[in-house]
């Protein structure tokens, strides 16, 4: 376990996600829980981050070596662009 601390704007950075998005993943038990560090401050285990984001990565793998792929046909994500 490391115990550096991230905020908010790291694990934003760190995730690609937004603000709104961490807490309603938090809230879902979809995201690792906050630690509160005092009455108006809250931040992430790193470790836990970063254990989420390589869970995140291994379900795209395992989707993608069975064929479960999400992406659009054409290799793009959306549109057919990168």
């Amino acid at each position: 376990m490391s115990g550096q601390i991230l905020r908010h704007g790291e694990v934003g950075a760190m995730t690609g996600l937004s603000r709104t998005t961490i807490d309603r993943l938090e809230a879902q038990g979809d995201f690792p829980p906050r630690v509160r560090l005092a009455s108006c401050a809250v931040g992430w285990l790193e470790s836990e981050v970063r254990d989420w984001v390589r869970a995140r990565v291994a379900q795209r793998d395992s989707e993608v070596a069975s064929g479960a792929d999400r992406r659009a046909p054409s290799g793009g994500w959306r549109n057919g662009t990168r």
